[in-house]
């Protein structure tokens, strides 16, 4: 008895959580419309971009990238909107919903998966490298 007194509480939030959790849906997206299906060959030095829209609240973009088999990735990718598009390739500066570098600050290639607000945005991609042009294939949705 004295036992079970003591579990009680545990059992209680155990039972709570698991109710919650039990409750909660993931939101399903019906909807994947391609966007951007391209294969791009950027020189030394230049800036690609590809604008798109984002017109229901929930939608988010799903997509990837890659240099093929070049594991050296000096492409930088962006989702950001059109005028911070504009100062990032002027100023190198700018705010962007998404960058495809990790936390040590290795750019990297792959995948994207983010959420996005209603609004216009831009793909935004900067061939990083000064001497190299690179073929990049890129393959990214809209969901909703």
């Amino acid at each position: 008895m004295k036992t079970m007194k003591l579990l009680l509480p545990f059992i209680v939030l155990f039972a709570t959580a698991f109710a919650c959790t039990e409750n909660e849906t993931q939101k399903e997206y019906k909807v994947k419309e391609s966007i951007l299906s391209e294969k791009v060959t950027m020189a030394p030095g230049e800036w690609s971009t590809f604008p798109f829209k984002v017109t229901e609240k929930g939608s988010r973009v799903n997509g990837s990238f890659d240099t093929g088999t070049d594991k050296s990735y000096p492409v930088m990718f962006y989702v950001t909107d059109p005028a911070s598009a504009v100062t990032l390739k002027e100023k190198n500066t700018g705010s962007y919903n998404y960058r495809s570098v990790n936390p040590r600050g290795t750019i990297y290639s792959g995948s994207v998966l983010k959420e996005l607000d209603p609004g216009d945005y831009v793909f935004l991609f900067h061939n990083e490298s000064d001497q190299e042009s690179k073929t990049i294939t890129i393959r990214m949705s809209l969901e909703r």
